[in-house]
């Protein structure tokens, strides 16, 4: 027996050749399984190189609203958190809303944002295999045509496990926030002489920016080390006669 081979109807003679198996295509569906803590906000990125978020965009009809991938920029958008009781992913901003299958679609189809529809909204996330799907029809949330670009579409699809269907959650997290300098007032001599400022020429550049003196300009221009000490020492001297710093 030679393999591709054609296949043709012959004449019954019950030898090997003419005995067949059916073997059942059973989809690479993940376990029901949805490790998601409750309570707390989350983005779903994508384990592309991009390491892209999924958020909602364009409005598409009947309150829906279409999900793409995109690089985060931390608005309301793109946060998500876990409802329990009816197993769904609600919108952070207004938890009326859920990641759902596009209505009249019972197998592929969009990704939307809708207000909350049943099993349809049904959501499930298995950590091990990183992926997340629909629990009405088995479907998994798919980058679509595996590109990873801005704005990139995001539906559903028959489960196969690759890159672009596999998501990670980053939990919401108070960074700490930076110490910035204080601002500096018009005629705030206290301020100005504050020790935190090391170095004398940036000193003595924020005092012409507060006093609004016409050398502010002048004394802020790109030039190399050497000629900000001549510029600092010069200026430095005329100021000084006629500034009191009591």
């Amino acid at each position: 027996m030679n393999r591709g081979g054609d296949a043709t109807y012959w004449m019954s003679n019950n030898s090997k050749s003419q005995r067949w198996s059916i073997g059942y295509w059973t989809p690479k569906t993940p376990t029901q399984s949805s490790n998601i803590k409750t309570g707390r906000k989350f983005q779903i990125r994508s384990k592309l190189g991009g390491r892209k978020v999924l958020y909602f965009n364009e409005n598409i009809g009947v309150g829906q609203y279409r999900f793409r991938s995109r690089t985060a920029k931390n608005d309301k958008r793109e946060w998500f958190v876990y409802d329990k009781s009816t197993r769904s992913i609600r919108l952070a901003a207004d938890k009326k809303y859920a990641i759902s299958l596009r209505r009249g679609k019972m197998s592929r189809g969009d990704m939307v944002l809708t207000k909350y529809a049943g099993s349809h909204s049904s959501v499930y996330y298995d950590s091990k295999k990183q992926m997340l799907y629909n629990g009405k029809v088995r479907l998994c949330a798919d980058i679509w045509f595996m590109r990873d670009l801005e704005r990139q579409k995001v539906v559903y699809w028959d489960c196969h496990g690759k890159p672009n269907q596999r998501w990670s959650l980053s939990y919401y997290s108070k960074k700490a926030v930076k110490k910035t300098t204080p601002v500096v007032r018009a005629h705030s001599a206290k301020k100005i002489m504050n020790p935190k400022w090391k170095s004398g020429f940036t000193w003595f550049l924020r005092y012409l920016k507060a006093t609004n003196t016409r050398l502010y300009t002048l004394a802020s221009m790109q030039i190399g080390k050497n000629e900000r000490l001549t510029y600092w020492r010069r200026y430095w001297l005329r100021t000084k006669k006629s500034t009191n710093y009591k």
